[in-house]
């Protein structure tokens, strides 16, 4: 994850009921030689809080918290 939009595409995602693939996120990083593991994944999405409201202003009018964001994406992956 590279970008607080992608944090934000995640989330919005986990809203309208889609749900997380641990699988399907394995075959996209099988190109970078890549395994999902939960910590560094939740730990690169704290890393977007500081870019967060700056980055997401320039695409939307109203920023959603990011801790709305964060937890969303902290609880779909809690169950895997």
């Amino acid at each position: 994850m590279q970008k607080a939009r992608d944090l934000y595409d995640l989330h919005m995602m986990f809203q309208n009921g889609v749900g997380f693939s641990e699988v399907l996120v394995n075959e996209k990083l099988e190109y970078y030689k890549l395994k999902f593991t939960k910590q560094p994944f939740i730990d690169r999405c704290e890393q977007l809080r500081s870019g967060w409201k700056m980055e997401l202003e320039s695409l939307m009018m109203n920023v959603p918290p990011y801790e709305d964001a964060l937890d969303s994406v902290n609880e779909m992956i809690s169950r895997l």
